[in-house]
C-alpha cells in the first residue's frame, strides 16, 4: 500500500504537472484590482473591481474582458460581489458609494440586465456585502463580512432583512447554496465553513459549523458546481474542490501556488477562470497603472 506521503507527493507533482489551459483573459484598463468574478451560463465571464467602480465583460472564449458598466464617480467608488443569475436574466453587484473617509461608503446591491447591464433595482444594503447566491425561487442571499452576518432578498421583497448574525461569521466571505435548501458560508479571517437554514421564516437561521478534511487560507469567493459541490479560492493562493455531505466538507486542491491573492472563480465546462489581486498596493504609488488578468486553469 502507497503511504499517505508519498500518495501527497505524487498528487502535488499532478497539480503542478497540469497543462497551463487557455490563456489568460486580459482586463482592459489600469487600476485593475478584481474582487469578484461571476459566468452566465453561455460562458461570458464578468469582473468587478476595487480599484475603481468598473463591471468588466468577456464573451464567451474571448481574451480580453472591457468596461461594460462604468458608474458615475459620485454614485459608486469600487464593485465588490457580483452574481450571474440565468434564470431571470439579472447580474447582481454589490457596490460601495464612496464615503468621507475614503472610496467605502455606504453599500447597495443592484439588479442588472445580463443581456444589456441596464439597471432594474437597487436595494440599500446596511453593512459590508461581499458576495451573493440566488435560490431557485429568486431569494437573494448575502453575506456581510464587516458585520458577520447573512442577509435576505425574498421575491417582490423592497429590503434585505437579517437571517443570521454570530461572532463566528466574522468576515463572512464566499456564499452558495447546498441541494437541501441550506446555505453554505465561509469566513475569509476565519478560514471556516458553516451551513446556515434557510426554511426559518422570521426567527433566527441555525448555524452550524461543517468540519474541513483540509485547512483553508483566507477562503474567498465560492459557486456552486453540482450536486453539493463548490469550487473555491483561497487567498492563500489555491483553488479547490469541495464535496459537502452532512456537516462534512472534502477539500481536493485543483490547484496551488497561484500568485497574488486568488479572490473569486468561476468554471465553465473543464476551465476555471480565477480572479487575483494584491490589495496591499491599493493607494499606492503606480496602482492607477496596475493591469489585471483573468487566469484560466484546468478544472476536472
Amino acid at each position: 500500500m502507497l503511504r499517505p506521503i508519498f500518495l501527497a507527493a505524487i498528487w502535488g507533482a499532478t497539480i503542478a504537472a497540469q497543462s497551463p489551459g487557455p490563456p489568460a483573459i486580459k482586463i482592459a484598463d489600469r487600476g485593475v484590482f478584481p474582487e469578484s468574478l461571476t459566468a452566465s451560463r453561455d460562458g461570458t465571464i464578468f469582473a468587478g473591481n476595487i480599484g475603481k467602480a468598473v463591471i468588466y465583460r468577456a464573451a464567451p472564449r474571448a481574451t480580453v474582458a472591457t468596461p461594460w458598466i462604468t458608474f458615475r464617480p459620485e454614485e459608486a467608488s469600487r464593485v465588490m460581489g457580483l452574481l450571474a443569475d440565468d434564470r431571470r436574466k439579472t447580474l447582481w453587484a454589490c457596490t460601495y458609494a464612496p464615503g468621507p473617509d475614503g472610496p467605502k461608503g455606504p453599500a447597495s446591491i443592484r439588479a442588472f440586465n445580463l443581456a444589456t447591464g441596464k439597471e432594474r433595482q437597487r436595494y440599500a444594503f446596511d453593512g459590508g456585502c461581499n458576495d451573493m447566491t440566488v435560490a431557485a425561487d429568486g431569494t437573494v442571499y448575502a453575506t456581510d463580512f464587516t458585520n458577520g452576518r447573512v442577509l435576505r432578498l425574498r421575491p417582490g421583497a423592497t429590503a434585505f432583512t437579517v437571517i443570521a448574525a454570530a461572532p463566528e461569521l466574522a468576515s463572512a466571505d464566499g456564499i452558495a447554496l447546498l441541494d437541501d435548501g441550506a446555505l453554505l458560508v465561509n469566513t475569509f479571517r476565519g478560514g471556516k465553513l458553516f451551513r446556515i437554514s434557510t426554511d426559518s421564516g422570521d426567527h433566527p437561521a441555525t448555524i452550524r459549523p461543517i468540519t474541513i478534511s483540509q485547512p483553508l487560507e483566507r477562503p474567498d469567493g465560492m459557486r456552486a458546481i453540482g450536486a453539493n459541490r463548490f469550487a473555491l479560492a483561497e487567498g492563500g493562493g489555491r483553488i479547490d474542490e469541495l464535496r459537502v455531505s452532512g456537516d462534512h466538507a472534502e477539500v481536493r486542491t485543483i490547484a496551488q501556488g497561484l500568485p497574488k491573492n486568488p479572490t473569486s472563480v468561476a468554471v465553465v465546462g473543464k476551465r476555471a477562470i480565477v480572479s487575483t489581486a494584491d490589495f496591499s498596493l491599493l493607494g499606492q504609488a503606480g496602482a492607477d497603472a496596475i493591469e489585471a488578468k483573468l487566469q484560466q486553469i484546468p478544472f476536472p
